[in-house]
């Protein structure tokens, strides 16, 4: 199985920005190329590009813990 991990930095406070990352649901306001999302129990369908059904996809979250600020998800 392969794994990813993306890292980004900004100069924002830390609780500002797990505040808006760790909502599965704010992915399109802040991951390029995706155009929406929406998150039903622990599945996150993404769709990328246009507001469409194709080239969509589901994502499974794993891991979504505020004490360690860590959001993980599967495909």
């Amino acid at each position: 199985m392969a794994t990813m991990r993306f890292l980004a930095r900004a100069k924002r406070d830390v609780d500002a920005v797990w505040k808006v990352i760790s909502i599965p649901d704010t992915i399109a306001k802040w991951f390029p190329g995706v155009a929406s999302s929406v998150t039903e129990g622990n599945i996150r369908r993404v769709r990328g590009g246009t507001d469409d059904d194709a080239g969509g996809v589901d994502d499974i979250i794993v891991t979504n813990d505020d004490d360690m600020r860590r959001f993980q998800y599967r495909v």
